[in-house]
């Protein structure tokens, strides 16, 4: 895990246990540190790899929720050499990486934030702790005098990939932090997911999270 630059760089073989101790993950990527803390018990967090929850490729996988609001790419590497890409166009549909026979994935490249912006990751499951998600949500913010100048959000555990939620963020670009604003972004997010299963349940936590 280095800070390059303008970016922060994480090997493929990075293990969750790796994230949570890592000084610059906790500094930088509080949301992903937060992801990789409530992914498992820390036997399975020692074990499980950044790689390995990204190339698995399942809507139920925490990682990619928050990975992808923080505008992750990913890069490859092969006999025919190097490819980079984001994380959300990687993850071509379940269980489907973006990976030929002749490929590795190498690395996580993310730009660092900037700085005061915000982000967060929510999990909601069956039970307090060592849960698979029902639901996960990923946010990247923006804001400066109650004005929402970016905003990247993603859900995960409610389709077969994790998606972006394009129709949320519209909504809140360029607008002003108010009620009737955070209304409306939440009327946005139950519409716009699709939850296969608990339907309601979903969209409505989906709302409620969003606020």
């Amino acid at each position: 895990i280095n800070k390059t630059g303008d970016t922060i760089r994480i090997g493929s073989c990075v293990t969750n246990g790796d994230l949570i101790r890592s000084s610059i993950v906790k500094k930088y990527l509080p949301a992903l540190w937060d992801a990789a803390f409530r992914s498992g018990a820390p036997a399975v967090q020692n074990r499980a790899t950044i790689g390995g929850n990204l190339s698995t490729a399942s809507g139920a996988a925490d990682l990619p929720t928050i990975l992808i609001p923080l505008d992750a790419s990913v890069v490859t590497e092969g006999s025919d050499g190097e490819r980079e890409m984001k994380l959300e166009n990687f993850i071509i549909g379940y269980r489907k990486p973006d990976l030929k026979p002749n490929e590795i994935m190498r690395e996580i490249v993310i730009p660092l934030p900037k700085e005061k912006s915000v982000q967060k990751f929510y999990k909601r499951g069956s039970r307090k702790a060592l849960t698979l998600s029902r639901i996960s949500l990923g946010f990247y913010a923006e804001i400066e005098n109650g004005v929402i100048w970016e905003i990247r959000a993603a859900a995960g555990s409610m389709s077969p990939i994790p998606v972006r939620l394009k129709e949320l963020e519209s909504s809140l670009r360029m607008k002003r932090l108010t009620e009737e604003i955070l209304e409306y972004a939440a009327k946005t997010a139950y519409d716009e997911v699709n939850p296969r299963k608990s339907p309601e349940w979903r969209k409505r936590m989906t709302s409620n999270l969003v606020k």
